[in-house]
């Protein structure tokens, strides 16, 4: 019997290259950090070009939207290199990149929701896009509360939870 081989760090970058693609960002990204998350010393762009097989300037402009997001930090190398290093802190990372992008498209929908309040509408529809105001409204706090919290307590974010389930069960 054959047991297949151990995954490498070349898949282990692929496969967070793919998950981030799957939430919505470039593969270069995830797969960026990955290297460098896996990485015990910071790495340069050019170690980067060389692992991903990439071109410099896709790593430079990777480099640069993980650092404006803060989950790369560029640190020192020998001589005038530069180095880049992870955001290990993977709690604080997600959270960040939730408050930032996540919380800006649910705010976009509460305001567009309560112009169309402000429109002339049925009953029916009323009824329709006020529940949907209430579950936008609910979910940037859910958001926010749990980007707030550590992972070690988000006790606070339960009763949000709750009324969030009561909103997305109710008729």
């Amino acid at each position: 019997m054959t047991t297949a081989p151990a995954p490498t760090l070349e898949d282990v970058a692929n496969t967070v290259g793919a998950l981030m693609r799957f939430w919505g960002f470039r593969e270069i990204l995830g797969r960026t950090w990955a290297f460098l998350y896996l990485s015990p010393q910071p790495l340069s762009a050019e170690d980067l070009t060389a692992r991903l097989r990439t071109s410099r300037g896709n790593i430079s402009v990777a480099l640069q939207e993980m650092q404006r997001w803060g989950i790369v930090h560029r640190e020192p190398l020998q001589g005038r290199t530069k180095g880049y290093s992870a955001e290990t802190d993977i709690w604080r990372m997600i959270s960040r990149v939730y408050r930032e992008r996540e919380k800006y498209e649910v705010d976009k929908a509460t305001g567009i929701f309560d112009k169309a309040l402000k429109k002339p509408l049925s009953a029916f529809q009323k009824k329709r896009v006020e529940k949907l105001r209430e579950l936008s409204i609910l979910a940037s706090a859910v958001l926010e509360r749990t980007t707030q919290a550590s992972l070690k307590n988000t006790a606070a974010t339960l009763p949000l939870l709750l009324k969030l389930h009561r909103l997305l069960t109710s008729e």
